[in-house]
């Protein structure tokens, strides 16, 4: 999910300048966006994402090619953060603003209900982001919904593998038939709950309009 930007060992280009810099931005960031984690193969490629600066470049101009204030962000919540910089950040998450995603992972002050797939905050200053980045834009809980699912089924595939791997071991013991026919239920079990789960899983929606512009 979402991953600390680690800019303290990050290289920075020495030319160019930050329009440059997206392919460099998007090793950096795990090839995702640094607020909704949605990954490039799912969101068009690095042709969908922006270069964002964490502190706006209207209001910090002497930021625009500083290396240290740019992230990599899909084109929607770049979007809807823009220039939006209430406050500068604090320790207590009390207050509405950005915390450094070089400095915090935002896995720590989000959480994702397991039911609704929605993200919820953890304090003030996520909740804000919750709404401010609308990180639960239709398309977005379907992509938790999906990851959830594909983690889901390599979960029961490794079950799967351990049962049938005692499952043979046991038979070609013969020393007990009625163990073996248990691991045989058992796999049979497993099976029909990974396929159940694998079932649940959804295609992406497109976007509509409502959920692009507010």
């Amino acid at each position: 999910m979402w991953k600390r930007i680690p800019k303290e060992v990050s290289i920075a280009p020495t030319s160019g300048m930050y329009s440059d810099w997206k392919p460099d931005l998007s090793v950096e960031g795990y090839h995702q966006c640094v607020y909704c984690f949605i990954g490039e193969s799912h969101f068009g490629g690095i042709r969908n994402f922006h270069v964002e600066h964490y502190r706006p470049k209207k209001k910090f101009v002497d930021l625009t090619n500083d290396y240290k204030n740019l992230f990599y962000a899909c084109s929607i919540c770049n979007t809807f953060k823009s220039e939006d910089w209430p406050n500068e950040p604090n320790t207590d998450y009390d207050i509405a603003f950005y915390p450094n995603p070089s400095l915090v992972d935002y896995g720590e002050i989000f959480q994702i209900n397991t039911t609704t797939f929605y993200v919820e905050g953890k304090n003030f200053t996520a909740k804000y982001l919750v709404n401010k980045l609308f990180l639960n834009r239709r398309q977005l809980v379907v992509y938790r919904k999906v990851n959830f699912a594909d983690d889901k089924y390599k979960l029961e595939i490794e079950r799967v593998k351990k049962i049938k791997e005692s499952l043979f071991q046991k038979i070609s013991a013969i020393d007990n038939i009625h163990e073996c026919v248990d691991y045989l239920r058992k796999y049979e079990l497993l099976l029909n709950k990974l396929e159940e789960t694998y079932r649940k899983k959804d295609s992406t929606m497109p976007y509509t309009r409502a959920d692009i512009t507010r």
